[in-house]
């Protein structure tokens, strides 16, 4: 029987990226997706982006995330984080504290526990 591969060995054209997959669950997949994201960005595999001299931004690392698929509630993190700096920024750049509190404004009322 053949082991199963880690999944930093799974990637495009064998490149050891990762893939990463989310399924849907409403804003409970958008808002674990967040974590994840923040998590995946303090252990570096999501890249991070510094600057130069000048303050401009630079990247200083690049992501090992190949391949990025979701759907339902997990189409709306993807959609916000890849599109929204903002969002990005507070996701990113927050903390685990920091990121409750967004997202508990970023959802609309209705969805707030």
């Amino acid at each position: 029987m053949e082991q199963p591969r880690p999944v930093s060995a799974v990637g495009s054209g064998g490149s050891g990226g990762i893939i990463w997959s989310s399924t849907g669950g409403g804003w409970r997949a958008m808002a674990a997706d967040s974590a994840y994201a923040q998590v995946f960005s303090r252990i570096g595999i999501l890249g991070v982006a510094g600057s130069d001299d000048d303050g401009a931004a630079s990247a200083t690392a690049k992501s090992t995330i190949d391949t990025v698929a979701t759907t339902s509630g997990s189409s709306w993190f993807s959609a916000q984080f890849f599109f929204s700096q903002a969002y990005h920024d507070a996701v990113v750049g927050g903390t685990p504290s920091s990121l409750g509190e967004f997202t508990r404004k970023w959802l609309p009322p209705d969805a707030a526990p």
